[in-house]
């Protein structure tokens, strides 16, 4: 005698939910879904939401996943869950227009262009 299972295929790993860690997102689940189980919850943090949905909360940098069941206990969907760092605004242009500090004696201090011409006259002056 042979038994033959089937059951719904779950949806395929396609999508990477990248998260900022310390911040929420509000993500889409199949609808059905009554139950989410997340592979590490040092990393991840999931909220299942009455209207549908759930968030998503980046708790720890790295990867988990996460599976989302009916009420009878079968798999819907599964996802991969990202947190990283937020990103840094570039501080160069902090770097150059930031006031100088005062110079010490023997210690090199850019000028500014529009001080040039003042050093290169009070140079032929001497």
């Amino acid at each position: 005698m042979t038994v033959y299972c089937y059951s719904l295929p779950l949806r395929a790993m396609e999508e990477t939910l990248v998260v900022t860690i310390d911040q929420a997102r509000v993500v889409k689940v199949p609808p059905g879904t009554e139950t989410l189980i997340v592979g590490n919850a040092a990393i991840a943090d999931l909220t299942l939401l009455k209207q549908g949905g759930a968030i998503v909360t980046g708790k720890g940098f790295g990867e988990t996943n996460f599976i989302a069941l009916d009420g009878a206990g079968n798999p819907l969907a599964q996802s991969l869950i990202r947190v990283v760092a937020a990103e840094m605004p570039c501080l160069c242009s902090a770097v150059w227009t930031a006031n100088p500090i005062p110079a010490r004696r023997n210690v090199y201090q850019p000028r500014s262009l529009a001080t040039m011409p003042n050093i290169l006259a009070m140079s032929r002056d001497r």
